[in-house]
């Protein structure tokens, strides 16, 4: 089964463990997945935590924010271009027909 998305956790819902600079959330609930967080070598268990939920905040909020709001080339257009440089086909646009 595919891990939920995680949400906002307190410190007793998560293990964190350390490499380095880096921190390891893993969440109690296998379920749900966890996540790696560079460059906290001076943070406390407390902080690390609440630099996570300061991040899940942030991801739903710039979602909230999203124009999902697509482009689709005009009847009669050309739906995608070739690019020869990478040797591949592209859209033009974010849908295709």
């Amino acid at each position: 089964m595919r891990p939920k998305k995680p949400t906002q956790v307190l410190i007793d819902q998560v293990r964190i463990t350390r490499e380095g600079n880096d921190a390891i959330i893993d969440h109690a609930n296998p379920n749900f997945s966890g996540a790696l967080i560079t460059g906290i070598a001076a943070m406390t268990d407390a902080e690390v935590v609440d630099l996570y939920n300061d991040i899940l905040a942030s991801q739903h909020r710039l979602l909230a924010e999203w124009d999902r709001t697509v482009v689709e080339e005009p009847p009669g257009e050309k739906q995608i271009d070739y690019h020869e440089k990478s040797d591949q086909w592209v859209p033009r646009g974010d849908v295709l027909r």
